[in-house]
């Protein structure tokens, strides 16, 4: 990340598959019609840098994603709308995280999502510190429990770190089947503004 950004946005990277109007799924070998299926970028990460580039703000995305055409995808829609994609790292041994997402017609969300994906296998490590510089003004976590090993290796360190240099430390929240709930994460809430 050669410019010095103002955010680092650290954690879910997923390509999601819209389909809006799924009102049941389809019995075996039959075809249901949907208003509408769209592709699009989805993880709190994500979100969270594209939305606060097109703000105006230098914001960077810290992630895994698959050396496969969803990882291309997100980098290429986070470069697009101006995120520092220096800190997307692809993986040849897991795919990009992909969902997709039912929406009924009340707007209900349910998702489809594989499991061991590049999110799964998302960890930070000691080169990614080197990220976190003076003049950072917010590190983003998105989202814990978001994935199974992001919670240890050097994410202690990368909290102290952007508390360090002065940015303030936050983080937001995913139902997951790999959260032990906040007894896991406990050496990290004093970590967290």
């Amino acid at each position: 990340m050669e410019e010095n950004l103002e955010i680092i946005c650290i954690g879910m990277a997923v390509t999601d598959i819209l389909v809006r109007g799924a009102s049941n799924f389809p019995e075996g070998g039959s075809t249901s019609r949907v208003d509408d299926i769209t592709i699009c970028t989805g993880g709190d990460a994500v979100n969270e840098a594209i939305t606060l580039s097109r703000l105006g703000h230098r914001a960077g995305l810290m992630a895994l994603v698959g050396d496969d055409l969803q990882g291309d995808f997100v980098a290429r829609e986070c470069k697009k709308n101006g995120v520092n994609v220096s800190g997307l790292v692809k993986s040849e041994t897991h795919p990009t995280a992909t969902s997709v997402v039912l929406i009924n017609s009340s707007g209900e969300r349910s998702f489809l999502s594989q499991s061991d994906s590049a999110l799964d296998a998302f960890a930070l490590s000691d080169r990614d510190l080197e990220y976190i510089k003076p003049g950072l003004k917010v590190f983003a976590l998105g989202s814990l429990f978001c994935g199974k090993n992001l919670h240890g290796g050097a994410l202690p360190s990368a909290l102290k770190k952007a508390k360090d240099v002065g940015a303030a430390t936050v983080a937001d929240f995913v139902v997951s089947p790999h959260g032990g709930g906040l007894k896991s994460i406990s050496h990290l809430l004093a970590l967290l503004d």
